[in-house]
């Protein structure tokens, strides 16, 4: 090895290493925020509406055969069926606990603060390793470097890894999909720059990683079968229309287009990780027919006792789960919740009996991804807008990326017109918008170089701003999460 090598694998093993470091003292800075200043990562006590030992329980009834749940440890969120109780919950975190298992109060520990930090640093981790190889991709510049340092500061200590820690079920399992789909982001973006492209090992863990997330939270699920589905069909039109000066893996024409691509869908690279996608798909199907005797129902809330007796059921039976008629509200919930912030969750001028009648419940804290993510938001729209412009740097292509964000998008919709509004579905949006936010960032490392001083430095001063309010943001949102009480 030359010594010009050996220097540029000893400059990459440090900066993974600083990248490992600083997950690592963020899972003690996540841990004092969860915990208040107690560092006590594991509960007992009773939670009011959800016990912190569902899926401990989960998992004592699944390795009986069993998919029940104790109503003691379910709750508010009981759905009885035939006299037994069941949840909506995915199997995934319960699968998690396995290693817990030989203690003896097992069905006692309450891990959910720690798994929720885990899965914190777990996303954190990804997230900083994609910035990493974006960075090495490109030819490195001081601007460089300073953005980048920006962005891994902004990862850590700010973003959905803040806003989030809050020790509950519902957030663990959230927390558990956006780590999954963190680690999906980075392994498509190994398979879109680095050398081997999308060879059959990356498919293979990105349809592992698409598999856990839907035992864990469907919506994430779907969201990245669909974005491994999309890429596999993206993949296979290569033998109709080869993508010009893009790599990849190689698709043999013969003259004949049917051919080659009958060929590519019964090669390793669409058979093996079709299996595993087929595999999770049929765990969850078993699991929704167990508990709800038909393999496509994920939840049916007639079974909830709290909705039927309070009569909450009536949105859903006059308006369905999902209705198109709730997006406007939604997005305004989401990204502009001005009128909200001004007359509460049901009033408002343009909108005065409608959240009433269209939703069950509009959830505080009010919030906005124009305060706590403006950075994300800027880098995405910089690589939206270059990829509307036909301005993608050469070497990466863009089938293959609108086939993912496509896929990444889907869960947006289920959330949109979902019957419920909750400060926690913010997390479903984080995926695409991160994922853009880090082409963002490829593409300006590319044109850098044949941007003004002026203009660069005017870029970075406005992205270091929008780090330090979307930190700030962040904290602050933590602490109004943890004030609000459940709708």
């Amino acid at each position: 090895m030359s010594a010009a090598g050996f220097i540029a694998n000893q400059c990459r093993a440090s900066s993974s290493a600083q990248i490992s470091f600083g997950v690592a003292l963020a899972f003690f800075y996540y841990s004092f925020l969860i915990t208040a200043g107690s560092f006590d990562l594991f509960h007992t006590a009773p939670r009011e509406i959800v016990s912190g030992v569902v899926f401990n329980n989960m998992l004592s009834h699944l390795l009986q055969g069993d998919f029940a749940i104790d109503p003691d440890a379910i709750r508010q969120e009981a759905f009885v069926k035939d006299g037994k109780t069941y949840t909506y919950f995915g199997v995934g975190l319960a699968l998690l606990r396995l290693p817990l298992l030989p203690f003896k109060n097992f069905a006692t520990i309450d891990i959910t603060p720690l798994s929720v930090v885990v899965a914190t640093c777990i996303a954190a981790y990804f997230k900083c390793a994609s910035l990493l190889l974006i960075k090495r991709l490109g030819n490195e510049s001081p601007m460089q470097t300073a953005l980048y340092g920006l962005l891994v500061i902004s990862v850590l200590i700010g973003g959905p890894q803040i806003q989030f820690l809050k020790a509950v079920i519902y957030q663990e399992v959230l927390c558990w999909a956006m780590a999954l789909s963190s680690a999906f982001i980075y392994v498509a973006l190994r398979g879109l720059f680095l050398p081997s492209r999308f060879s059959t090992r990356v498919l293979v863990a990105l349809a592992c990683l698409a598999g856990l997330a839907l035992l864990t939270r469907v919506t994430a699920g779907i969201g990245l079968y669909v974005a491994l589905g999309l890429l596999l069909l993206s993949l296979g039109t290569r033998a109709y229309w080869p993508a010009r000066s893009v790599p990849g893996p190689a698709i043999r024409h013969d003259g004949d287009g049917r051919s080659s691509i009958l060929q590519w869908l019964l090669s390793r690279q669409v058979i093996l990780p079709g299996l595993i996608l087929v595999f999770f798909a049929a765990l969850v199907a078993t699991v929704n027919y167990g508990r709800w005797g038909n393999p496509l129902v994920f939840m049916d809330m007639h079974f909830n006792p709290i909705m039927m007796e309070t009569g909450r059921i009536a949105v859903i039976d006059q308006y369905g789960e999902f209705n198109i008629r709730r997006l406007p509200l939604a997005v305004i919930y989401f990204f502009f919740p001005i009128n909200l912030f001004l007359h509460g969750p049901f009033g408002g001028l343009p909108f005065d009996d409608f959240p009433r009648a269209y939703f069950d419940s509009i959830e505080p804290p009010l919030s906005s991804f124009l305060v706590t993510d403006p950075a994300t938001l800027l880098l995405a729209m910089t690589f939206v807008v270059a990829l509307v412009q036909n301005r993608v740097p050469a070497g990466l292509d863009r089938r293959h990326v609108t086939g993912l964000l496509i896929g990444f998008s889907a869960p947006i919709f289920f959330i949109l017109t979902y019957f419920f509004l909750a400060f926690r579905f913010r997390g479903e949006f984080y995926l695409p918008l991160e994922f853009a936010a880090i082409l963002g960032f490829y593409v300006l490392s590319r044109s850098l170089d044949g941007t003004s001083r002026y203009t660069t430095w005017r870029f970075e001063k406005i992205l270091r701003y929008s780090v330090i309010i979307g930190i700030a943001a962040s904290h602050v949102m933590l602490v109004y999460y943890k004030a609000t009480e459940w709708a």
